[in-house]
């Protein structure tokens, strides 16, 4: 058995990173005083030693995030290192007690905040617990993990979202906030290139297209990468990831109280990453599936956005319609995977087509809101609205699998969702410096199912099952919250609030094959308990937020796997988890800037009966769930001069770690703790920058996902390995 060199404490792979950090982020010596020019002699001198403000719509409005009575992180680009390829992924990285958990394709892309969230692999399209939004508007589970293409922030809020964000924000939610359009005039374009055929080019233009009426804004990416996981039966690379976006918005403002955004997503990706690698293999990593799995997903977002003030009251309105369709193929006998369990070499599974998955998974969405909030300087900041959401999903499967005859014949499914909710919310002052906010949403969930399944004639299995279901479901949730300001840079707060995660249909019934027609899951429910402090200090030259929590989840769906009969089964189970996050930055001076944050979760199941056929424990620990989460960046802005030019000298260091977590839901083997390390140095001109750049500098296959296929064998999924480069951008 190959060793695996275990991830380092975090103490001793930050003081070898903050080593390597002093040789390489320094600025060079022609950023001296004697050769930097009068101008930018001005700029060091005028360059503020303050934190830029950090603003949040986690309440539907902009404000600031110091007075909002939520746990959040604000990442933003410029700050930290976004793939194109693992967008979730690399925002998780980045925020304390935020786990993405990958397998490679993108319609199984999920994760959790805190513990609380999809702690195995999603059911169905509405099956979340932490809600992925653009501008406001929570995504379909299928549908999210986007390209984070002209973003301007990313915020993440901790704790339950319900009231405002809506279904499956049980745990939190995720909003990318794109860039409007302004009638400026802006035209960019941006290229890396690096290792294992990384390819990417982006495009920008922005301006007026009726000066003071209209504006407009198109943003475009082209990305490749050749693959980096071996496949030792067809003898290439697999990981291959090929994807095109394009993001469109207009803005109008056809008058002094009204406004018009109109917004347009187009996302093509294509990739061929293996779901699970055996943990164990000599060449790790690596695959022997033939052919190798392809998934193409097309995604289309639009919406449009109104609002018009009404003096006092500001009207909302937002309509939005979503499209995503996957085909994937992949093969479902590994010859590393399925060799060691049958104890056969891997080239007794190399039949091209032997054991074969082939689906398409469709899915239109629909959502329309209304929202009326107080403006102004209004003694009370109030909100109400009323939302709607339509989806229609179809599912086209074609399984030919003779090693599990549970996984081999014809599935047609479809499942309708209608979902509609009425919300407030509002923040009021008490006395003194005491202010609370109550919010609450009551909503109707109402599903559909049809779905037809056709055997390939096995033994013991029924030929021919038809089946059809309602699910309905009528839910309460909201929260308060008590605040108290200190000062405007002191805050402290408190808060409770009741979480919701929809029940429903499986896309799959994984009962199907004996003609037993499936259970609706229960809807999960929640109390979340949480108290905070958001402080500013040295008139704003270093912020430091900190939250302690505590969660207690009802019926969680997760997924137990059966070995025996290679198949997944839905589990609903209780649990708890509670923990704290701290994090801070601070602007050090001469140009450096400190950011890092800290998250501890503990979760463990509760209230489960002895001999569980799930193989959970009273007291086991939650899945996917690490204990410790950190990450660590410094950054550095120099102005200097250069080939007789104004430039800027700009380095950003990235130090991220995740600790050990268990791989399932009974616990079986453990997926080890991991250390990723970015880095970024380069020059800006006044047009032209130009960089170098490394990321996951380690070269560490970190494990994001494992399933246990039987005894001793363990597979996992990782994450992508060491990418050095180069990149430029012009500005014109």
């Amino acid at each position: 058995m190959p060793s695996r060199t275990p991830a380092r404490p975090p103490a001793r792979t930050l003081a070898r990173a903050l080593c390597l950090l002093s040789a390489c982020i320094l600025p060079p010596a022609t950023a001296t005083a004697q050769d930097q020019s009068p101008l930018a002699e001005t700029q060091a001198e005028s360059r503020p030693l303050v934190l830029s403000p950090v603003k949040v719509t986690a309440r539907k409005r902009e404000e600031l995030l110091i007075d909002v009575p939520i746990a959040a992180t604000v990442v933003r680009p410029e700050n930290t290192t976004l793939s194109s390829f693992d967008s979730a992924g690399s925002i998780s990285r980045a925020v304390p007690n935020f786990t993405i958990n990958d397998s490679g394709n993108t319609r199984l892309t999920f994760g959790s905040i805190r513990g609380v969230g999809i702690l195995t692999q999603p059911l169905s399209p509405v099956d979340t617990a932490v809600g992925w939004a653009i501008d406001g508007t929570v995504q379909p589970t299928f549908g999210s993990n986007s390209q984070l293409l002209d973003v301007e922030r990313i915020e993440v809020l901790r704790g339950p979202q319900n009231t405002l964000f809506g279904r499956g924000t049980q745990g939190g939610a995720v909003n990318l906030v794109t860039k409007r359009p302004s009638f400026d005039r802006e035209f960019a374009l941006a290229s890396e290139v690096g290792e294992s055929e990384y390819r990417q080019v982006d495009a920008i233009a922005n301006g007026a297209l009726l000066p003071g009426l209209a504006a407009g804004r198109l943003a475009v990416r082209y990305s490749s990468y050749g693959g980096d996981i071996e496949n030792i039966s067809t003898g290439g690379q697999d990981g291959e990831t090929d994807l095109g976006a394009a993001r469109a918005s207009l803005l109008l403002t056809p008058g002094d109280r009204t406004t018009a955004v109109l917004r347009g997503y187009y996302e093509d990706d294509r990739r061929d990453t293996p779901a699970f690698l055996l943990r164990d293999a000599s060449d790790f990593p690596a695959s022997a599936i033939n052919p190798e799995n392809r998934l193409d997903r097309r995604l289309v977002n639009a919406s449009l956005e109104i609002e018009h003030d009404f003096d006092r009251v500001l009207l909302t309105s937002v309509s939005s319609f979503h499209s995503n369709k996957q085909e994937f193929t992949s093969d479902l006998s590994d010859g590393l995977i399925f060799g060691a369990l049958r104890g056969l070499p891997p080239s007794a599974f190399d039949t091209p087509g032997q054991s074969e998955r082939r689906a398409e998974v469709s899915e239109t969405a629909f959502q329309q809101e209304l929202r009326l909030s107080s403006l102004g300087d209004s003694a009370v900041d109030w909100l109400f609205g009323g939302n709607i959401y339509y989806s229609d999903l179809e599912l086209d499967g074609d399984d030919r699998d003779p090693l599990s005859p549970f996984n081999n014949g014809l599935v047609d499914t479809n499942i309708d969702t209608l979902s509609y909710a009425a919300f407030g919310e509002a923040g009021f002052p008490l006395f003194g410096p005491l202010s609370g906010t109550v919010g609450l949403r009551v909503g109707r969930d109402e599903q559909d199912l049809d779905s037809l399944f056709i055997s390939r004639g096995d033994p013991g299995i029924v030929p021919r099952f038809a089946e059809e279901g309602r699910f309905e479901d009528t839910y309460v949730v909201g929260g308060a919250s008590l605040t108290y300001s200190i000062s405007p840079d002191h805050n402290l707060y408190t808060s409770v609030r009741r979480g919701h995660t929809t029940g429903g249909f499986a896309t799959l019934n994984r009962n199907q094959f004996i003609g037993q027609p499936q259970d609706a899951r229960p809807a999960s429910e929640s109390w979340t308990y949480e108290v905070g402090a958001k402080l500013e200090f040295l008139d704003g030259r270093v912020r430091l937020d900190g939250a302690a929590f505590f969660n207690d989840i009802e019926d969680a769906a997760l997924i137990s796997f059966d070995p025996g009969q290679n198949r997944s089964v839905p589990v609903p189970l209780n649990y708890e988890s509670y923990g704290f996050e701290l994090e801070g930055a601070a602007q050090l001076g001469a140009g450096f800037t400190l950011r890092g944050g800290v998250g501890f979760t503990k979760a463990e199941f509760v209230d489960v009966e002895d001999g569980d056929f799930s193989g959970a424990e009273d007291g086991g620990k939650i899945p996917n769930v690490p204990r410790w989460t950190t990450s660590l960046s410094l950054e550095n802005s120099t102005p200097i001069s250069l080939v007789g030019e104004d430039a800027e000298f700009l380095g950003r260091f990235e130090w991220q770690y995740s600790g050990e977590r268990e791989a399932d839901i009974s616990n079986s083997f453990t997926l080890d703790s991991y250390h990723v390390l970015n880095a970024q140095l380069g020059f800006a001109f006044d047009t032209v920058s130009l960089y170098g750049f490394a990321r996951n500098l380690t070269d560490e296959r970190f494990e994001t996902l494992g399933v246990r296929f039987g005894p001793e064998v363990e597979t996992v999924s990782v994450g992508r390995g060491r990418v050095l480069g180069i990149g430029a951008s012009v500005r014109f």
